[in-house]
């Protein structure tokens, strides 16, 4: 996977872009450079939002663009699938595997 630069990027634009689209929630991370985890974002919100679930994809975007933040103010390289939710690792929830 290609490295995806931050430099330049805004974490307050990326999440005003992931909250106000309604069922576009990957926009925010599109903005990024994060391409393909934006694409699934997105399309999982359109899907969500049918059955009254969207706000469950905007939680996600939200806190994986905030838990991301220092990496994103330091103009830091990640790769394109790279999230900030290693958190979710301390819980048992199954199938989720932390990074690193």
């Amino acid at each position: 996977m290609a490295k995806i630069s931050f430099q330049g990027k805004n974490v307050w634009i990326a999440l005003v872009l992931a909250s106000v689209v309604c069922g576009l929630h990957g926009i925010g991370h599109i903005y990024l450079g994060q391409t393909t985890k934006g694409i699934v974002l997105t399309v999982a919100g359109i899907v969500l939002y049918a059955i009254g679930l969207g706000w469950v994809v905007w939680a996600i975007a939200a806190i994986d663009i905030w838990m991301l933040k220092d990496k994103i103010e330091a103009g830091a390289e990640v790769e394109d699938c790279e999230h900030g939710l290693d958190f979710l690792g301390q819980l048992p929830l199954p199938g989720f595997k932390p990074q690193g």
